[in-house]
């Protein structure tokens, strides 16, 4: 009965740590995808062009995201 309980009480935990943000993914995800296929069904020149600048957009992001993790790890730190 131990176990049980154990296992209830995890599965409670990661609900509650990836129950929305795995909906909020996956929403806009499929919004993106849906976005590009419309812009390609609308006016596939800027579509295209669009999707040309996506790999330097996606690289800034990283990069952006890794320099805030990296702050934000320095300010735990610093508080801690």
């Amino acid at each position: 009965m131990e176990m049980a309980s154990k296992i209830a009480k995890e599965v409670i935990v990661m609900k509650r740590g990836f129950g929305d943000k795995i909906s909020v993914v996956v929403a806009g995800f499929f919004t993106f995808i849906s976005a590009i296929a419309i812009g390609f069904y609308y006016g596939w020149k800027l579509a295209l062009f669009v999707c040309a600048g996506l790999p330097v957009l996606a690289i800034f992001a990283a990069v952006l995201g890794s320099t805030f993790s990296t702050g934000a790890v320095a300010t735990m730190k610093a508080f801690a």
